[in-house]
């Protein structure tokens, strides 16, 4: 299915309501939508080729960079849960292969000099449970399960 361009205006507010996805370029923001009712995939045509965000030289001198940052924010109260992030790699019934990992944290130093004035982390895991409010909690907490 083709895309719809629209560029420096404003998606409609219900769009797309069963119609074309959308591709909006306003100034330096792209902002994509699937077909009502739909995921929005986003695909490699090639099995070796993987999907790259943000892969590219950091030139600023001062001041930390994040390449993605994922934040959904539930704003309706119900029972529906939330997940930031889900990664689950897998090997199809009757299929070998070599490893299977599904998050790999590789942080990289290459050779030469250039000081680090703070810490390097691989994985770093936090609850936040902000600083006012109860809340209850009837499971586990835990950062890593």
């Amino acid at each position: 299915m083709p895309y719809q361009w629209l560029k420096n205006k404003t998606l409609p507010a219900d769009a797309p309501a069963g119609g074309a996805p959308l591709a909006e370029l306003l100034d330096s923001t792209l902002t994509l939508k699937a077909v009502a009712a739909d995921h929005f995939y986003i695909d490699t045509q090639q099995d070796g080729k993987n999907v790259r965000i943000n892969s590219r030289n950091v030139t600023q001198a001062a001041g930390d960079h994040t390449a993605v940052s994922i934040k959904p924010s539930k704003s309706a109260d119900g029972s529906g849960g939330i997940t930031g992030l889900e990664v689950s790699p897998r090997f199809q019934a009757s299929m070998g292969g070599n490893d299977l990992r599904a998050i790999l944290a590789d942080p990289v130093l290459k050779a030469g000099s250039g000081d680090i004035a703070a810490q390097v982390v691989a994985v770093e895991a936090n609850i936040d449970f902000g600083t006012s409010g109860t809340r209850t909690i009837t499971g586990d907490v835990s950062a890593f399960s």
